[in-house]
């Protein structure tokens, strides 16, 4: 959205900025991702004088107030002085970083960026090697934990591996889930015989879908005290949303979702295949054996996280295949704008440096900048 209102609308003046920046904030709406309090802080554009003025006034006032300051406030400030035309002083907020810890990609990127948009190309890559070197510390902490560490050089024409499981990868953990978690474990031991027998048709007639979403989980993911006219609307959305795209849908739920407002229930009954169980039911199960059973590149909406799933696998390398999958293919649902449209959040995998076989300690970066190589 941000991408599409910038791209389209010409910006020469500080006036155009801020028509443009009115109307992201009503292409948003009142309760979208967009705000009056975050729109700064996710748009950036050249300062004006006032702006950079109020950024060093604010700087100093601290400065006065606090002659030393900790690590992560230096981060926050050397990102808005790195905007000002008095960015080099960046430089020395870098070192008083270092006196008590490593500075963040971040800042060395705000200072970089500052150096190439100045004109200081020697600068920029000075900082820009400085800032690899440091990652020969965590080199060394890595192989002191018995990580192993292969150098590599990447280059514009290098291939990077692909973060999506393969097949082979896919399959693997497909069978040691169904299994050993979700058979083996007796997780439908809360689901009657009917019911069982009941799914286990559904599976063997079951088509591959696109998306399996988590009925009640997206439904009340705005709260369980909601009227049914509310959260049936919020699948009803999702479930258009993908409609529009083309995709296989499957709707997994409870009997009770038949109560639903017809206009919303009507909707996705027709536009989706619905699986409902008892209203005493684990439906996890349910939602994972699904999405596993129609293949590595099928969509999950829900906000579960699946911890539960993941600890019962315990073997070390099955669960970064795991939370590999679920960071690739999760989708949890964050809102519903006045639109219709709704906005999701992809998991994303915590945690990563712990699962590290490999790292690249040294980089070498070829491309052309101010015709500098």
């Amino acid at each position: 959205m941000l991408w599409k209102t910038i791209e389209n609308s010409s910006i020469q003046s500080v006036q155009d900025w801020k028509n443009v920046r009115n109307k992201i904030l009503n292409t948003s709406g009142p309760q979208g991702p967009v705000t009056p309090f975050n729109i700064d802080a996710m748009t950036v554009d050249k300062l004006s004088q006032q702006d950079e003025d109020r950024i060093l006034m604010l700087y100093n006032n601290i400065r006065k107030s606090y002659p030393a300051l900790d690590a992560l406030t230096l981060d926050n400030v050397i990102r808005a002085i790195s905007l000002t035309t008095q960015w080099k002083h960046c430089i020395d907020l870098l070192e008083e970083v270092k006196v008590t810890a490593t500075a963040s990609a971040t800042a060395y990127n705000a200072v970089i960026s500052a150096a190439f948009v100045n004109n200081e190309d020697d600068l920029a890559w000075k900082l820009l090697s400085e800032m690899l070197d440091s990652l020969d510390d965590l080199i060394e902490l890595l192989k002191k934990i018995e990580i192993n560490v292969h150098p590599s050089i990447v280059t514009h024409r290098s291939k990077l591996t692909s973060f999506d499981l393969t097949d082979d990868e896919f399959n693997d953990l497909k069978n040691k889930i169904i299994q050993n978690v979700i058979v083996g474990k007796d997780v439908f031991n809360k689901t009657t015989s009917d019911e069982l027998r009941k799914f286990k048709n559904f599976i063997s007639t079951m088509e591959n879908f696109d998306v399996v979403i988590d009925g009640l989980n997206v439904a009340y993911s705005v709260g369980a005290k909601q009227p049914p006219l509310v959260t049936s609307g919020l699948v009803a959305s999702v479930v258009s949303h993908f409609v529009n795209q083309g995709k296989k849908i499957l709707v997994l739920g409870r009997n009770h979702m038949n109560k639903w407002p017809r206009q919303n229930w009507g909707y996705i009954r027709q536009h989706s295949t619905v699986f409902l169980t008892q209203d005493l039911s684990q439906d996890d199960p349910y939602l994972l054996y699904c999405a596993l059973n129609s293949g590595k590149d099928t969509i999950i909406i829900t906000k579960d996280l699946m911890r539960g799933h993941k600890f019962l696998l315990k073997n070390v390398h099955l669960k970064i295949l795991f939370d590999r999958w679920l960071s690739q293919r999760q989708y949890q649902l964050v809102h519903v704008q006045d639109s219709g449209t709704p906005m999701f959040k992809r998991k994303r995998m915590k945690n990563i440096g712990m699962y590290l076989t490999s790292v690249v300690p040294k980089i070498k970066i070829q491309c052309h900048i101010h015709g500098c190589a």
